[in-house]
Order: C-alpha cells, then sequence, then structure tokens
C-alpha cells in the first residue's frame, strides 16, 4: 500500500525508515499543521462560551423563578388584604345602617352619621386601593412569566450553539487525528518518500504524492498467467507451489485465490492469483519464481 496524507502540513517527524518492520496502527510521521492547531483553539474558545452563556442563562431562569415566587407571595399578600379591607367595608356598611337608622329616630346624634360616613368611605377607599394592588401583583407575575419563558428560550438557544460549537470542534479534532500518519496493517517499510520540514499535500490534491510504501510480508500475492489450452481447468482453491531462484531449498506452498475469467488479447493468458505463506521470511516482493499446479484434464 502507498499511504498518503489526508491533511496538507509539514512533516514535524519521521518515525520509520526503509526496511523498518512496523505492527499495525503504528505511528510512521507525524504533521505539523498550524492554522488547524489554531482553528482547534478557537473552536474550544466558542465551546467556553457556549458553556458561560448556558450557566448565564441557567443562572437568569433560577432568578425569574425566584422572582415569580416573590411575586406569588406578595400577590397572596395583597388578596388577604383585599380580603380585610372587604370585610372592614361591610363592616363600615352596616354600622353606617344602624346609625342612620338610630339618627332618623332622634336616638343618637347626627354628627355620628357623619363619622360613621366618613369611615365607610375611607374603607371604600381602602378596598380600591387594595383592588388596584391585586392587578398589579397579577400584572407582575404575568411580566415575570414572560421574563421566564424567555429566559427558557435564551438557555436552550445557549445549549443549540455549545451543541454546534462541539461539534465544529469535534470536527477540527478528528481532522487534526490526519496529521499522526498510521500504518493501516503489519508489514515493512519498502519506500520513504519524505523527511522532517518536508511540506506534503493532502491526497485530494491533484499533487498529492505518497509518503511511504508498506508491504505485507507474512502472507505474498503471486500473479501468474495461464494459457488459453488451460483456463478452463483453472480452479479457485487449488494448490500451487511456488519455487524462487533465490531460495532453491525451499518450497512455498499456496491455494489460487482469484481468477480473472477472461483472457489478454494481446498474450492470450489469463490472470490467475494465489496467496502463498512465508512462515521462513524470505520471500521479498517483486522476486520471480516458478508456480506449479496440478490441473483436472476434462
Amino acid at each position: 500500500a502507498n499511504i498518503y496524507a489526508k491533511a496538507s502540513g509539514f512533516v514535524s517527524v519521521v518515525h520509520v525508515d526503509i526496511g523498518d518492520k512496523v505492527e499495525k496502527g503504528a505511528i510512521l510521521a507525524e504533521l505539523s499543521i498550524p492554522e488547524m492547531e489554531q482553528e482547534r483553539m478557537q473552536q474550544e474558545a466558542l465551546v467556553e462560551q457556549a458553556q458561560a452563556a448556558i450557566q448565564q442563562s441557567e443562572a437568569m431562569v433560577a432568578s425569574a423563578n425566584a422572582r415569580i415566587a416573590a411575586a406569588g407571595s406578595q400577590l397572596a399578600a395583597v388578596k388577604a388584604q383585599l380580603d380585610k379591607h372587604s370585610a372592614d367595608i361591610a363592616f363600615a356598611r352596616s354600622e353606617l345602617a344602624r346609625i342612620t337608622t338610630l339618627v332618623s329616630s332622634r336616638a343618637v346624634n347626627a354628627a355620628m352619621q357623619d363619622e360613621k360616613q366618613q369611615q365607610f368611605r375611607a374603607a371604600e377607599a381602602a378596598m380600591t386601593s387594595a383592588q388596584a394592588d391585586v392587578r398589579s401583583a397579577e400584572s407582575n407575575i404575568f411580566v415575570m412569566q414572560a421574563n421566564q419563558k424567555q429566559a427558557e428560550a435564551d438557555l436552550a438557544f445557549a445549549h443549540s450553539k455549545r451543541k454546534v460549537a462541539e461539534a465544529s470542534l469535534a470536527h477540527t479534532l478528528s481532522l487534526m487525528q490526519y496529521a499522526t500518519i498510521r500504518a493501516p496493517f503489519a508489514g515493512q517499510i519498502s519506500q520513504r518518500d519524505i523527511d522532517t520540514g518536508d511540506f506534503v499535500l493532502s491526497a485530494a490534491s491533484a499533487k498529492g504524492e505518497s509518503l511511504f510504501t508498506l508491504n505485507r510480508i507474512d502472507r505474498f500475492r503471486i500473479v501468474f498467467a495461464v494459457p488459453e489450452s488451460n483456463a478452463n481447468q483453472v480452479r479457485l482453491g487449488q494448490r500451487v507451489e511456488l519455487k524462487v531462484d533465490s531460495v532453491k531449498t525451499q518450497t512455498f506452498m499456496g491455494t489460487i485465490q482469484r481468477i480473472s475469467g477472461e483472457l489478454e488479447s494481446r498474450t492470450r493468458t489469463m490472470r490467475v492469483e494465489a496467496e502463498v505463506k512465508d512462515e521462513t521470511k524470505q520471500l521479498r516482493p517483486g522476486m520471480y519464481g516458478m508456480i506449479t499446479t496440478t490441473i483436472t484434464m476434462q
């Protein structure tokens, strides 16, 4: 596999060299992407800002709830005063009626009637004032409830802003992970095309070039061509024997895994691929050899 960079940046560290054996997930190189680091810092600041807005909105909701509770207590108090003044009016009215009757019968002085009349009017005035206080308290509660709803809406909006900021930060952090180049599988580095300080382009760029070539060396894909005369006699799963000139004493065993199913027009041969395990670690990618398979004549 040719290893490319997902993001463009400067090579800060190269951890491997040609010939090194690596495990899956091993770090091959690290890139420095200054603008992405700045973007991460900005996204983190936005998350913190959104969190502060949530705390502020929560405080506003709590304050609105407290004000509503206080306004409710105030309403209950003025309603109690209203009930008291209502009772005072009833008493003042009955007293006025009683004294008026006595004045008519000349049992008491007319001045007492005037006094009771003044008391009745004072009770009515107090009643009117208490009714106004009740209306004012009810209006105040209505305003407080509206403020509470606004504070709750602001809190919901602050939560949504934090989610957006967190999603943006997660996206940036996900992209920053591509600054670390890792081995997709265990194998051996056969080619290294970067050095510390190099600027590499993303694979998405038309000019993006590979950074490393990684070969799997525990299992090899053997490619060979079968003549047209034998094309119909090759089957998946057939055993093969591989011999290479550089390892004359060793025969490598494998099986046919893939058959193209068509003949190449120029050579009139069919591409076949077999997989061979090399527990002795003597095979090398790119070697040539002789492969033998037993076919069944039809």
